[in-house]
């Protein structure tokens, strides 16, 4: 709670390679500039509210091997430029390899975006999905603000959200994620 991470490789990594099911809540916290990924969930139970995660080398959140994931008016927005970005800020994960070379399934018990924002300066879509067994129907976008060109094929994840408007931060090149009195965001959300 209140914290500030930054200037890492990985802002934050939570694993369940070692132990079982780890659980992590952040609140209220910024994790920003990092050079590889803000916050790296392999497996995790993780709740995350009123967070920020800004400005990071490839992925800002990564949802990697599964797991359990609910974000309430979380910001992740990436306009990284120390070199060229060609990740989106978010990418879902339901899979790994073992040691023969063998598909693993771990599904994506449930993603829950309410009242996020998941932006970029990337020209195309800002989510990735990397998904073996398409369960996108556990991920749910629910009055958020996303850059996502896929919205057509995948309707059912978003309710009430809006897709490629710019949010109008303040000065995102400087850090600045305060939304501008203009912005689309500022009274679209649903009181969570």
């Amino acid at each position: 709670n209140n914290v500030v991470v930054k200037n890492a490789t990985i802002g934050i990594l939570v694993d369940t390679c070692v132990t079982s099911n780890p659980t992590i809540e952040i609140l209220n916290t910024k994790i920003e500039n990092c050079s590889y990924i803000g916050l790296y969930s392999r497996g995790a139970v993780l709740d995350m509210k009123n967070s920020l995660v800004q400005n990071s080398g490839n992925y800002n959140l990564a949802l990697t091997l599964g797991g359990s994931y609910q974000f309430v008016h979380c910001t992740f927005a990436n306009y990284w430029d120390y070199k060229t970005r060609t990740t989106p800020v978010l990418y879902f994960n339901d899979y790994y390899l073992d040691v023969n070379s063998n598909v693993q399934f771990r599904q994506i018990e449930k993603a829950e975006f309410y009242n996020c924002i998941v932006f970029g300066a990337l020209a195309d879509s800002e989510i990735e999905f990397d998904m073996i067994e398409q369960t996108l129907s556990t991920i749910r976008f629910d009055y958020c603000l996303v850059k996502y060109e896929g919205e057509n094929q995948n309707s059912h994840l978003f309710t009430n959200s809006i897709f490629n408007l710019d949010p109008l931060f303040v000065e995102p090149s400087e850090g600045d994620l305060h939304l501008q009195e203009n912005s689309p965001c500022i009274g679209k959300g649903n009181g969570i």
